[in-house]
């Protein structure tokens, strides 16, 4: 199916499902948005928060799961709307649904989404609106052109907190048991070819 301009805005999960697109996109109250391929540096940054926040929920014995893209979450839990957040965590794993657990039906408590020049106005705007909408509990962004790390914390008393690449961020859902080292990111990351030209 090709995408229709003309659609913008009425799109359903189900028109999403019968595209003939090899890449995946994500469908945002009707509007579909074409999803490049994630570069090398974003899945090195979002394995690398999965693999610590894994970590953590192991050694504390956490009953949260985190997942990473591409994971489709039905987030307003209609048909308008799927998105597949780059790492997320679920308290609540009674709301995957489907085969072989499909989707999530709902919001996530944490979802990070790893910005790029081409994603950076959708994370920062429509996505930050319908993630705290929908009760998302904690929202991250890492933009790691700019080497920032923003974290919302959504609820009864909202905050918003900035980082550099040189912070250990604590992620508030864990009541500060779990944190993201960004230091060991920036390790990791020195291996990449071009990443210290880029600073």
């Amino acid at each position: 199916m090709e995408k229709d301009g003309s659609k913008q805005g009425t799109y359903t999960i189900r028109d999403r499902e019968a595209r003939n697109e090899p890449r995946p996109s994500e469908l945002i109250d009707g509007v579909l948005y074409d999803m490049a391929a994630p570069t090398f540096v974003h899945q090195l940054i979002a394995g690398e928060i999965y693999l610590q926040l894994q970590n953590c929920v192991r050694s504390h014995g956490e009953k949260c799961f985190p997942f990473m893209a591409s994971a489709d979450v039905r987030l307003d839990r209609d048909d308008n709307t799927m998105v597949m957040p780059d790492v997320f965590v679920i308290c609540d794993p009674e709301r995957i649904v489907g085969r072989n657990g499909r989707y999530l039906d709902g919001a996530p408590d944490l979802v990070f989404e790893i910005a790029s020049p081409s994603t950076r106005k959708t994370d920062m705007g429509i996505k930050l609106e319908k993630y705290r909408k929908a009760g998302v509990r904690e929202y991250w962004i890492v933009d790691y052109e700019k080497r920032k790390v923003i974290v919302w914390l959504f609820g009864d008393d909202p905050d918003v907190f900035l980082y550099g690449f040189d912070a250990e961020v604590p992620v508030g859902i864990s009541d500060g048991k779990c944190r993201i080292d960004f230091r060991e990111i920036v390790r990791q990351l020195k291996f990449m070819p071009g990443w210290e030209q880029e600073q």
